[in-house]
């Protein structure tokens, strides 16, 4: 470093000062708001700079915490060291990600001998993408699988369980996902029937694969059995009870059980 001299005379002991090796550390990614800086001291002393909310600016490991994040948020740290008038300084740059939040896909879905269906995932935190496995080959809308909100083609005439997994990732946080059962039917279930005589839907008809004997229970609103049935082509209720009473128009809850298959339940709405 330089010193004025020209007003000086005889002898004159000189300290002399090196600039500092200043290295302010390595650039770095972090999943959160704070990150402890580390940069190498050389000085007498030094001070972090800029307008940041360092937990102790004149401290060379320091904490830094930013106010907000804005996309994935890369900030510049600069740490400034010297000696007497002697000063250097050295930037490192570090980004900031922010953690995803867990997704939540809501309750499995059963597809009544339908073979298309609208995802809806929550919109990420970074970046999301869906991957599904199942029995047939299945095509997202615009053949992006990242959208959060897309509708997917399962293929025809394929029945069985797809599991579709929405997996969100940003950054060096950790990664978060959430799985969707959805399950083609071979069944189309009907939400009512009206067994009064004219012939239009006097019965309550579920049509069946053959291949496995399926059982279908009939409960009133208390929770009484009315009415059960079981075959592997078709099943039927005709309005009346197990014991031959025509039952009064109304609500009546259903129960659909197949080996190996999902059990299906909800209500049918009885009008005379």
């Amino acid at each position: 470093c330089h010193a004025n001299l020209s007003l000086m005379s005889g002898a004159i002991e000189l300290k002399v000062y090196t600039y500092p090796q200043v290295n302010a550390g390595v650039d770095d990614e972090v999943c959160g708001r704070s990150y402890t800086l580390q940069p190498t001291p050389d000085g007498e002393g030094g001070v972090w700079q800029g307008d940041y909310l360092y937990s102790d600016s004149t401290l060379p490991g320091t904490t830094v915490t930013i106010d907000s994040y804005s996309g994935n948020t890369l900030q510049t740290f600069t740490w400034k060291e010297w000696n007497w008038n002697c000063e250097s300084s050295d930037e490192v740059a570090i980004r900031f990600y922010e953690q995803p939040v867990q997704p939540d896909l809501g309750a499995n879905v059963v597809l009544d001998n339908r073979f298309e269906y609208q995802l809806n995932a929550p919109e990420p935190i970074g970046n999301g993408r869906w991957t599904v496995s199942g029995p047939g080959t299945v095509h997202f809308e615009n053949d992006d699988s990242s959208l959060s909100q897309v509708q997917v083609d399962l293929e025809y005439p394929i029945i069985g369980q797809y599991q579709f997994i929405w997996t969100v990732s940003n950054g060096v946080c950790q990664v978060m996902d959430d799985t969707l059962w959805v399950s083609v039917d071979e069944v189309m279930l009907y939400d009512g029937f009206s067994p009064n005589g004219d012939a239009i839907n006097d019965e309550y008809i579920i049509n069946l694969s053959g291949k496995v004997t399926a059982t279908l229970t009939i409960l009133d609103r208390w929770g009484n059995l009315v009415y059960t049935t079981s075959g592997k082509d078709q099943l039927r209720w005709d309005g009346m009870s197990d014991h031959h009473k025509n039952m009064p128009a109304g609500a009546y809850a259903y129960i659909l059980t197949r080996p190996g298959l999902p059990t299906r339940q909800g209500f049918i709405e009885l009008r005379r």
